[in-house]
């Protein structure tokens, strides 16, 4: 494969989620939650670049059951994203199906259920047989972030809980009088170019003081950093949809990269 970044998209009948990712290390290049006809205008922008990313859509398979109307306009977009972005003319292998990330991920589409008190399978009653689940969205969500280092690390951002997120505790003073010491970059002032000097108490007052470091975070404001998916925090709401975006590029990848 010759494009350097893939572009995963799980798409809806009125918003879509997309997902930017770099083919090299899996980075987050860019995400999102948009409009379909955001999204569309992406992908014709897109594909018009010489080095042009390639394409990941999470495409609708047979589900076995009446659905609504909104599966039918999911599909037309699908087929819009398509076309603008000229899959069909560049790239055939644009298609991923939702069973085929869960089989890829969790090792298969579902599990047998144990008995959380017992430990045991539970079987029906009536014809003896395992019970089975499918896997959902959370367990694939959980799979990919032990790509990036586990839960903890891949979102992070947790903040400090000495300084709680403000990267300072107070003012810096003198060892010897114990005075608050004057902020240099502001000369005092409490400010620079018409803003709030950042120097000064992280910028969250004028006071002119220079701010004392958090000796936990090392002036971060974070007790764990924030890590390459912390992004998805943005997106409280509908970072589901994300995942799964994510999830359909980085199972392209793996068959193609």
């Amino acid at each position: 494969m010759a494009s350097q970044e893939v572009i995963g998209i799980d798409p809806g009948n009125k918003f879509s989620a997309w997902v930017v990712v770099s083919a090299l290390d899996w980075s987050v290049r860019d995400l999102g939650y948009s409009e379909n006809e955001w999204v569309r205008n992406f992908l014709s922008d897109v594909s018009k670049l010489e080095d042009r990313p390639a394409i990941a859509v999470e495409m609708m398979g047979s589900f076995g059951k009446p659905v609504g109307a909104e599966v039918f306009e999911t599909c037309v977009w699908i087929g819009r994203f398509v076309e603008r972005f000229g899959a069909v003319e560049h790239q055939s292998d644009w298609r991923v199906y939702r069973n085929e990330v869960i089989t890829h991920f969790c090792g298969s589409r579902t599990y047998k259920v144990i008995d959380p008190e017992t430990g045991e399978i539970v079987r029906d009653e009536r014809t003896g047989r395992a019970k089975l689940k499918g896997y959902s969205d959370s367990q694939v969500r959980s799979v990919v972030k032990d790509r990036y280092g586990g839960s903890t690390k891949a979102v992070g951002g947790k903040k400090c809980g000495a300084c709680h997120g403000k990267g300072g505790v107070g003012h810096e003073r003198c060892p010897v009088c114990g005075e608050k010491k004057r902020c240099g970059k502001c000369k005092g002032k409490g400010e620079e170019c018409g803003f709030c000097c950042p120097a000064c108490h992280g910028g969250r007052d004028r006071s002119g003081y220079r701010r004392a470091i958090c000796q936990d975070c090392e002036g971060s404001g974070f007790e764990v950093k924030p890590g390459p998916l912390y992004r998805m925090t943005e997106f409280p709401n509908v970072n589901t949809h994300i995942y799964q975006a994510l999830a359909v590029a980085l199972f392209w990848m793996d068959l193609h990269v």
